[in-house]
């Protein structure tokens, strides 16, 4: 616990004045340094794991799409999505494209979390180890499909959709 409480301010995504703001949504030229010295963001959905009241009793988070998935397809970055079963199912549905096959979505398709998250990590390692060569034909790869995702969200004029009739 001590070691914990003497980490200090851990800061991600922006500076803590940033964050104070409250403008944790909005593509700011504070993060822009970010995405443009990565080649991958891990983007952690709203609800990604279950959560129960009463011990034992874990209630699955439904499929949900937020500003943190937007975040990177408005900044044209590929990304790994950390949310429950089938969301990126969900991202294809209302028209975006996925990364697959220059990254490994199956993940997208376990239903038990623990063995979800250890499929993106190892998913994350791997890319994260890719020779300059490798990097150089994965991003190459992906840039037509940020390119797509990026005028598919320029494109949108309304940003609910009804997805039960």
């Amino acid at each position: 616990k001590d070691k914990i409480l003497n980490i200090g301010k851990l800061i991600i995504d922006a500076d803590y004045d940033v964050l104070l703001e409250r403008n944790n949504a909005k593509l700011l030229p504070t993060t822009d340094y970010f995405y443009s010295n990565s080649y991958f963001s891990v983007v952690t959905e709203t609800t990604c794991l279950a959560k129960g009241i009463f011990p034992g009793e874990l209630t699955p988070p439904g499929r949900q799409l937020s500003e943190k998935t937007f975040k990177p397809i408005g900044l044209k970055h590929p990304f790994i999505l950390v949310a429950p079963a089938h969301t990126l199912t969900l991202l294809k549905e209302i028209g975006y494209k996925t990364f697959s096959p220059w990254i490994d979505e199956s993940y997208d398709n376990e239903t038990d979390e623990s063995a979800r998250l250890l499929m993106i990590a190892k998913e994350i390692k791997r890319l994260s180890e890719l020779s300059p060569s490798e990097l150089t034909e994965f991003l190459n790869n992906v840039r037509e499909i940020c390119n797509y995702n990026y005028n598919m969200l320029l494109s949108k004029t309304s940003f609910a959709t009804k997805l039960n009739y």
